[in-house]
């Protein structure tokens, strides 16, 4: 059933605001707070970007998959405002012995910072991302993206997996030419929890070039997905999907999935966190205090009985309490605030602000409350410019 809102008179609304029971905050945050994202910033990122490395300019010299060395990458990522970027490599592609037998005989290695010269690309990669990484100022991070079928055909799907390191000490790829390590999913799941990191779905509703990613290979560690644009919002596998009729946790994220120097330039994740540093943007991840953005920065905060997104409410009959702002420094068309219960809407909120870059939402919901609830902020043309990670609320007797 439909969570039903309280018809209450407006003197009331202020009191019925406040949380009204003890709740379960996001990990760092503190539960009936008067702002649980005090002491946190919204830091912008791509979590999904890729470089010119491995076997494309071997396979298609004129046409490759990918182009950019990782510099040329994280320059472009950093000079379009970008906080944060993880280079996420197709592990059946980086250091595959024919390209490393290609740059030894065509002489196009790599100088390591200690002046060792390498072919490896792995071994180059992460080198590249850690002298990058400058806590405070820029955040550049390792991932890779776990390939089973081809580069260009997800079946049975892509998954990223995200760490808050520079370096891995060892690779993972199911492909026996390369490391051969990780034939299955289960192994690359174990492969991020070993080191500590955590997974996302890659573009998992997406048929043209991938197909349909295979959800029956889950793990918890795989807390989020990519929603494309907002296309993976209401359609087969997307987030509705795996909120609702799969039952999982997980988070909404964006990412430009860049091939070409489009990195930062399109879909991206807002992360919020205390600091700019790896570890707590990768904290931030795992608590599912992130959420997709579109184009342009926008800060969104989303939170039911003073819990912030990625938390869990428990409603004990007294209902609970919505809440949700945005607010950006760009020209932008702020339209609706939409509020989204178990995969209905619940409110549609619009915003009517003159200059369309602030939005407020605050509701009172008495009953049938449980399940997930997230805030997605929407253009008057119906372009999704923001979905934030979901507040999942307990119902107890």
């Amino acid at each position: 059933m439909r969570a039903v809102k309280a018809a209450i008179p407006a003197a009331l609304l202020c009191a019925a605001l406040t949380p009204l029971h003890p709740a379960t905050p996001a990990p760092g945050t503190a539960a009936g707070t008067a702002d649980p994202y005090a002491g946190l910033h919204p830091y912008v990122g791509d979590i999904h970007v890729h470089t010119g490395l491995a076997l494309y300019r071997v396979l298609q010299p004129d046409n490759p998959h990918s182009i950019g060395t990782p510099d040329e990458v994280l320059d472009a990522a950093e000079s379009r405002g970008l906080d944060f970027v993880v280079i996420t490599e197709h592990s059946n592609n980086v250091n595959d012995p024919r390209g490393v037998r290609w740059r030894e005989e065509t002489g196009n290695t790599f100088v390591m910072p200690d002046g060792k010269v390498t072919a490896s690309e792995w071994e180059y990669l992460q080198a590249a991302i850690d002298a990058r990484n400058r806590p405070g100022r820029f955040v550049a991070m390792i991932g890779i993206e776990y390939t089973r079928g081809t580069t260009e055909t997800a079946s049975p799907g892509h998954q990223l997996g995200i760490f808050a390191t520079g370096k891995l000490p060892r690779y993972c790829s199911n492909f026996p030419e390369n490391a051969g390590d990780c034939p299955t999913a289960t192994e690359f799941f174990d492969f991020v929890k070993e080191f500590h990191g955590v997974a996302v779905m890659a573009h998992p509703c997406i048929t043209v070039f991938w197909g349909h990613s295979d959800w029956s290979a889950y793990d918890p560690i795989v807390n989020a997905m990519e929603l494309v644009s907002g296309k993976c919002e209401f359609t087969k596998d997307g987030y509705n999907d795996a909120l609702g009729a799969k039952g999982l946790h997980v988070g909404a994220r964006g990412s430009s999935d860049s091939h070409h120097f489009e990195v930062g330039s399109n879909d991206k994740t807002v992360c919020f966190a205390p600091e700019l540093t790896r570890d707590a943007i990768l904290s931030a991840m795992r608590s599912n205090l992130c959420y997709f953005i579109d184009r342009y920065p926008v800060d969104l905060e989303f939170s039911i009985d003073g819990v912030p997104m990625g938390g869990t409410v428990d409603d004990g009959g007294e209902g609970i309490s919505v809440t949700a702002t945005a607010h950006t420094e760009w020209e932008t068309d702020f339209g609706y605030l939409e509020l989204v219960h178990n995969g209905e809407v619940a409110e549609k909120h619009e915003c009517r602000d003159p200059e369309y870059d602030d939005c407020a939402l605050s509701e009172f919901f008495l009953s049938d409350t449980g399940g997930y609830w997230y805030v997605a902020l929407t253009s008057y043309t119906g372009r999704r410019i923001a979905i934030s990670s979901p507040v999942w609320v307990r119902t107890t007797p």
